[in-house]
């Protein structure tokens, strides 16, 4: 990735195909690379969903899978 060290903020959803801003955890996107790559850096990570029944489900998959450094 280009301009690692500039980083300090991302949004963080998941997609499938043509389909974003989907609930963490159900679409193909690698998550998990993108949370430590923003661990890495200290950024802080916004996330982007279309629903608040989408969002609801992404902080349940941060917990599940034990990120939840990402909800600080």
């Amino acid at each position: 990735m280009k301009h690692k060290d500039r980083l300090h903020h991302i949004h963080l959803h998941d997609a499938q195909g043509k389909k974003n801003h989907l609930a963490l955890g159900t679409g193909e996107i690698d998550i998990e690379k993108y949370i430590n790559l923003a661990n890495e850096h200290n950024c802080r990570v916004v996330l982007e969903t279309k629903t608040v029944d989408g969002l609801r489900q992404s902080v349940e998959w941060l917990l599940k899978n034990n990120k939840r450094d990402v909800l600080k």
